[in-house]
C-alpha cells in the first residue's frame, strides 16, 4: 500500500476530471555522475589497501571512507529527489513536480504552448533519452527545458498529439495510462453547420422574431413578416440601458404626440 502510494503521488496535482496521458520520472542516466563518484571511491579505496602500509594505510583509509559515506548518502539523496519527480501530460496541460522537503511545481496550459524542441545527443541516442525544449506564448515560464527524457520520440508524439487534439502514433499507445481516449473529447475549435438563412425571402420556417431587434431571419417557405416585429418593451428591459438609447429604439415609448388643428396649417 505505502509503494503504491509513493507511485501514484503526481495524482495530486490533477484537477477533477483532468485525463492524465503520461506521467513519468527522468532517465535513470541522471544518477550516473553520483553513482560514478561512488565507484571511483570504492577503487580509491581498494588501491589503497594495496598499494600502501602501516601508518600511510592507517591514515588514509578512514579519509577514503569519510567521502565515500558522503558519496554514498549523495546517491540515495539523488535517488529520493530523481524518485519524487514527475513529468506530467494530461488533456490540458504539462506538469513538472520535484523537490523533496520544499516542493515545487510547474504547469503549462497545452493551448498556450508555441514550440516543442527536441534535442538528443549522441550518448543520449545510446542510452534511451532527450532533451525537450518547451516555448509558450507568456514572457515568464514555469517549465522550459526538460533534460533526461526516457523513450524521447515517443514522448515527443505523444505531447504533439496531444497538443494538436489529435489521435497518437500506435507506436506510443504501450506508453499511455489507461483511461478514456482524450482526443475524442480535445476540440480546440468548434464548427457549427451552415445554416441556410435568408432576410426577407420565402422560407419554411421563422426564426423567433422576439429574440432580435433587427430585420429577422426566416427558413423554410413561408413568407417572411412585411414589418418586421420587435422585441417587446417592458421596465428595466436592459439593465443599465441610457435614456438616450431607449429614445432611439423603434419600440420605445416616442412619448405624446402633438395634435395641429387643420386650420393652423394653412
Amino acid at each position: 500500500m505505502a509503494r503504491l502510494r509513493f507511485e501514484r503521488s503526481f495524482e495530486r496535482y490533477l484537477l477533477d476530471g483532468e485525463r492524465p496521458i503520461f506521467a513519468i520520472h527522468r532517465h535513470w542516466a541522471v544518477l550516473a555522475l553520483p553513482v560514478t563518484w561512488v565507484l571511483g571511491l570504492i577503487g580509491v579505496l581498494v588501491i589503497v589497501f594495496i598499494k600502501t602500509a602501516g601508518a600511510a594505510q592507517r591514515a588514509l583509509v578512514p579519509l577514503v571512507l569519510i567521502a565515500l559515506s558522503f558519496a554514498v548518502l549523495h546517491v540515495l539523496w539523488e535517488w529520493v529527489c530523481w524518485r519524487l519527480e514527475w513529468f506530467i501530460l494530461t488533456d490540458k496541460r504539462l506538469l513538472l513536480t520535484n523537490g523533496v522537503i520544499d516542493r515545487r511545481t510547474g504547469t503549462m496550459p497545452l493551448i498556450k504552448v508555441t514550440d516543442i524542441a527536441y534535442h538528443q545527443p549522441l550518448i543520449g541516442d545510446l542510452l534511451g533519452f532527450g532533451t525537450f525544449v518547451l516555448e509558450s506564448a507568456g514572457q515568464d515560464q514555469a517549465m522550459h527545458e526538460i533534460q533526461f527524457v526516457p523513450w524521447s520520440v515517443n514522448y515527443y508524439r505523444l505531447i504533439n498529439a496531444a497538443v494538436h487534439g489529435v489521435e497518437p502514433d500506435e507506436r506510443d499507445l504501450h506508453l499511455v495510462l489507461p483511461g478514456s481516449p482524450w482526443w475524442q473529447k480535445v476540440q480546440l475549435v468548434r464548427f457549427a453547420d451552415p445554416i441556410p438563412a435568408t432576410i426577407g425571402q420565402p422560407t419554411a420556417e421563422t426564426i423567433d422574431s422576439t429574440d432580435s431587434r433587427a430585420i429577422p431571419l426566416v427558413l423554410g417557405d413561408t413568407p417572411a413578416p412585411k414589418t418586421p416585429r420587435h422585441r417587446p418593451v417592458a421596465e428595466a428591459e436592459v439593465l443599465f440601458e441610457s435614456e438616450d438609447i431607449k429614445a432611439r429604439r423603434r419600440a420605445a415609448d416616442t412619448g405624446p404626440i402633438p395634435h395641429y388643428p387643420p386650420s393652423s396649417l394653412d
